[in-house]
């Protein structure tokens, strides 16, 4: 009896690339989900004397916004009045810094030896793509009423900035990972016998004192 196992991806010719990919990637959102300034968010005119989170020009994060002392965490009741593609954006970013992390980590495992079977190797690979369409999603932040609902009057909208790049970045380089990832398995994977010696003739003897058979007869 045999199963498919993959012995990890450092017998190929893309040994680093899918780890180096997603490692690049995770950092890169990470930089980008915890970041402050993830677009920058105007208001014209901005409105002196209102909600300083509301009524002035700065850059917003998913999780953090950009003051005059640095990156701060959003007050409740600011989090209140975020609409379904903000929070979608906020679970989005989490999900794909999770699952990619987790099949980052299982893919550097395998390269140390780590033996896992060829379904499971697969479901890293979907995971890497189904992170990158999650990393990809958060965008949806941009269309979101922060960016484009009017504050008392005052145009609203959101511009890109170099963390917004590092998302887009991370998209590709999620890509990537999955993308040179199928490119591994077909060369790393391969039949492994399981150790069961009842299984082999030549090595099984199932009562080393049991007469042995002859074609003249039986003998002790």
């Amino acid at each position: 009896m045999s199963s498919k196992l993959c012995n990890g991806p450092h017998d190929s010719k893309y040994t680093c690339a899918p780890i180096a990919f997603s490692i690049v990637a995770l950092v890169l959102s990470a930089v980008a989900t915890s970041g402050c300034k993830y677009a920058f968010r105007n208001v014209e005119p901005e409105i002196f004397g209102g909600d300083p989170i509301l009524s002035t020009s700065h850059g917003i994060g998913l999780f953090y916004y950009k003051n005059s002392t640095g990156c701060v965490r959003y007050p409740d009741n600011i989090q209140s009045e975020f609409d379904g593609k903000f929070r979608a954006a906020q679970i989005f970013s989490i999900v794909s810094i999770t699952v990619g992390f987790f099949a980052t980590v299982i893919m550097s495992l395998s390269v140390g030896g780590l033996r896992i079977s060829r379904v499971f190797w697969v479901m890293i690979g979907i995971c890497l793509l189904i992170t990158c369409l999650f990393q990809g999603l958060t965008l949806i932040v941009l269309n979101s009423s922060m960016c484009s609902e009017p504050y008392q009057g005052s145009a609203v909208s959101c511009s890109i900035t170099e963390l917004t790049k590092a998302s887009i970045c991370a998209i590709v380089f999620w890509f990537l990972a999955g993308f040179s990832f199928w490119n591994v398995c077909p060369d790393a994977c391969g039949e492994l016998e399981e150790d069961d010696d009842r299984s082999n003739p030549d090595t099984f003897d199932a009562d080393a004192n049991a007469p042995l058979l002859s074609s003249e007869g039986v003998t002790a």
